[in-house]
């Protein structure tokens, strides 16, 4: 199994995540250092990002799965 580091600001993380998508990956895990301080950031700074790149329903961005 690998995995690829995606390391820095929210926007070269989303940019790096949006290069994959183009590349033709559909899914990726994620998984963070200090999940409970981290995943919130993820989820007020990138999401939106990649939902204004179109990768991402703009609706769910930086809401949790109600799921």
């Amino acid at each position: 199994m690998g995995g690829l580091p995606l390391v820095g600001d929210p926007d070269s993380v989303a940019r790096d995540m949006a290069q994959l998508a183009a590349l033709g990956l559909r899914g990726i895990a994620i998984s963070f250092v200090n999940y409970l301080d981290e995943l919130p950031y993820f989820c007020t700074e990138v999401l939106p990002r990649l939902a204004h790149s179109g990768l991402r329903d703009s609706d769910a961005a930086g809401r949790p799965n109600s799921r």
